[in-house]
């Protein structure tokens, strides 16, 4: 679900606070993005999806980057009908909460990985937050 090499990676060249700083900046992005995804424009779905593909590759967000990349090819084919943008809102919902999990968890001084196995009972969340 989620590339903590690329999240470890990038906290290490960026430092803790930049780090930090660009995890606030990248997660407003994608919600912003996600939560105002509409099939009533294909496209701007398609921009959208493209958009929050790269970002969350970025972030190591690899279920949310996947189900993107797999929208966003339904839509370029002409066949945004496919696209299920609900599904786009659980896996990130539910990435973001294993995510903030396991950065708190590493405060705490647990690794990420070992915080990332508390998923059960997790389940996706609908709407902004």
């Amino acid at each position: 679900m989620i590339d903590w090499d690329r999240v470890r990676e990038m906290r290490g060249e960026l430092g803790e606070a930049e780090f930090r700083l660009i995890l606030e900046l990248f997660l407003d992005e994608i919600e912003t993005i996600a939560f105002r995804l509409t099939s009533n424009d294909p496209a701007l779905m398609e921009t959208d999806l493209h958009f929050l593909r790269g970002c969350s590759r970025n972030l190591g967000f690899r279920a949310l980057a996947a189900v993107c990349e797999e929208f966003e090819a339904l839509t370029i084919s002409g066949r945004a009908n496919e696209v299920r943008l609900e599904r786009v809102l659980d896996i990130y919902a539910h990435t973001k909460q294993v995510f903030m999990r396991a950065l708190a968890g590493s405060q705490a001084g647990q690794s990420p990985d070992a915080a990332s196995k508390i998923k059960s009972g997790i389940r996706p969340v609908s709407g902004h937050g």
